[in-house]
């Protein structure tokens, strides 16, 4: 059914969740599991498009990104899966992560659903909404929440 999967991963925190359910997925259907930031250094940086970000903090930044792939990797394996690892750069978020899901032809996107209210919602929660508008594939949101970690998932199709 699955051929291919995309796992789009966001700040520093990885939802071993959604890793673990990335997996399970990829071993039932023998199918690919790319895992994919998208670094947004305007986001990262509230007041990058007025001021010049130094070339030692971008160096940081993309050091950061490699060391959180890298543990996201792991907990892939740790559930007996392998992976690839894509990084792209842009804004609006969700419009490069469906866009890499086009190019690389996924099947569908695993997004981590988020617990946010109010103005953390309407900042951050807004990618989540916006992939969901516009994927052109089905996608699988695995929620996390409360102090237990209770995670469940939910699948979105398209029409």
């Amino acid at each position: 059914m699955f051929r291919h999967l995309l796992v789009p991963l966001e700040g520093t925190s990885v939802s071993k969740t959604t890793l673990m359910t990335a997996a399970a997925l990829m071993n039932e259907f023998q199918a690919k599991l790319t895992l994919l930031y998208v670094m947004d250094l305007a986001r990262e940086y509230a007041n990058a498009a007025l001021t010049v970000i130094p070339e030692s903090d971008v160096a940081r930044y993309e050091e950061r990104i490699e060391n959180f792939l890298c543990n996201a990797t792991a907990i892939v394996r740790e559930y007996g899966g392998t992976c690839r690892t894509h990084v792209s750069h842009g804004t609006p978020v969700h419009k490069v992560i469906n866009t890499v899901a086009a190019e690389l032809n996924v099947d569908i996107i695993l997004m981590r659903r988020h617990d946010r209210r109010g103005l953390s919602r309407a900042l951050w929660g807004s990618i989540t909404d916006n992939v969901l508008r516009e994927a052109g594939v089905p996608v699988l949101l695995v929620h996390e929440s409360g102090s237990k970690r209770r995670a469940s998932a939910r699948a979105v199709g398209t029409l």
